[in-house]
């Protein structure tokens, strides 16, 4: 697939890639009901696509203000329809799996550490907004 986005980042390695590198094992880690434990994605000092260097400082928000973040494991409850709920849930065949780019509200997540990488730990309710290709694609 091909696309463009002002602000992508040319990349050594995926961001999907270093990501699950910098976590390593998470067999570890069982996320329970129906959270998702997201990996942020910061994005990195370097040239975009369209030839603009672009420092760390142009980034540094990233670490307070993410929207993106890539899935890395899924609570058994998460992306069940709940009817029976005084406020009902229906996700209508909606699911973010391990993998997938998700964008999201960062003060809705829970933000905690694995490794070196911050993560957010987040209901499934707040990550139905928009599911996304690459996360370079929203800034």
């Amino acid at each position: 697939m091909s696309y463009s986005a002002p602000v992508r980042t040319v990349h050594e390695k995926e961001p999907d890639q270093v990501i699950l590198e910098e976590i390593g094992d998470l067999s570890g880690i069982e996320v329970l009901y129906q959270n998702v434990l997201v990996a942020v994605y910061e994005r990195k000092e370097g040239m975009t696509a369209g030839g603009i260097i672009a420092p760390a400082k142009v980034f540094e928000e990233d670490q307070y203000q993410s929207k993106v973040g890539l899935v890395l494991k899924v609570g058994p409850q998460a992306f069940v329809d709940q009817p029976d709920m005084k406020y009902p849930v229906f996700f209508h065949g909606y699911a973010a799996k391990p993998g997938d780019w998700v964008v999201y509200k960062a003060s809705n997540a829970m933000a905690l550490l694995i490794g070196v990488r911050k993560c957010h730990l987040i209901a499934d309710v707040y990550l139905t907004k928009m599911r996304i290709a690459h996360p370079d694609l929203v800034y």
